[in-house]
């Protein structure tokens, strides 16, 4: 299994968002990679192989760059200095309340979708189309104009995705409910060497020979339960910070006790 990424994150301009794009489809990778089946139609993007079920894999990767643990540990200056609190601090007082939007801004697409493909064909027109936009726009992320062109979007435009852009939300769910799993049973994420056997285990080896809902019963105990994502989304910007701190603090006294500055 091979990828490509252009990620050079001491680079002006090519940093937080392109090593994003490295462990969002590093996390594909090593998903297709342990797929210990017994026919390569286990390990294929196509159905039965749901988008939420691939998207958790990847979209687990990639949260982890927002962790405070993970950004103490790798956001370093080109002079090996580390990340400052205040900063983390600063962009969980950024993003913590933009958290309810951003998976707005995901449920808006198949809402929209699922409302155009249910018009009459005789009243798809351009001013048609475009009133179902603003009107679905302004229900679910309540503006009248929303910043990201719906239209743009490729998943629409490309006849494999269509229909399947909610899957992104559905992974969201289960990337919050694989994280307070893993936070439960060992109370930190970045480095944890539990991680990797249990997510090839219970998520990557089966391949598409389970559902979604299986492997998230295999690891976590429970079936699909989007509460964790919700319980994110409604956290202030003190308890989310807070939250940080306290694995910071674990994170830590795991270093000093393996004689670690």
């Amino acid at each position: 299994m091979a990828f490509t990424s252009n990620a050079k994150p001491n680079q002006s301009g090519c940093g937080y968002r392109e090593l994003n794009t490295l462990f969002h489809e590093g996390g594909h990778a090593a998903h297709f990679a342990n797929v210990r089946q017994n026919a390569p139609c286990f390990a294929q993007e196509f159905a039965p192989t749901t988008m939420a079920y691939a998207e958790t894999q990847s979209m687990f990767c990639d949260s982890l760059l927002g962790d405070a643990e993970w950004l103490k540990t790798y956001a370093k200056d080109e002079n090996e200095n580390v990340v400052p609190d205040e900063v983390i601090k600063a962009m969980i007082s950024v993003g913590q309340p933009l958290s309810a939007y951003r998976e707005r801004s995901i449920l808006v697409v198949p809402l929209f979708e699922h409302k155009l493909y249910a018009m009459d064909e005789d009243s798809l027109t351009p001013e048609s189309i475009t009133a179902l936009i603003r009107e679905t726009e302004k229900a679910v992320l309540g503006v009248d104009v929303a910043s990201r062109p719906i239209l743009a979007i490729p998943h629409l435009l490309t006849h494999e995705y269509a229909c399947a852009y909610h899957g992104y939300l559905l992974a969201h769910m289960a990337v919050y409910q694989t994280r307070a799993y893993f936070i439960g049973q060992y109370g930190y994420l970045s480095d944890n060497p539990e991680i990797g056997p249990a997510l090839a285990k219970h998520y990557w080896n089966p391949g598409n020979s389970h559902t979604h809902d299986q492997t998230l019963r295999n690891l976590t105990g429970e079936g699909f339960n989007p509460s964790y994502l919700a319980e994110h989304c409604n956290q202030s910007t003190d308890s989310a910070w807070q939250e940080q701190t306290e694995r910071l603090a674990r994170r830590n006294k795991r270093l000093k006790n393996r004689g670690v500055r």
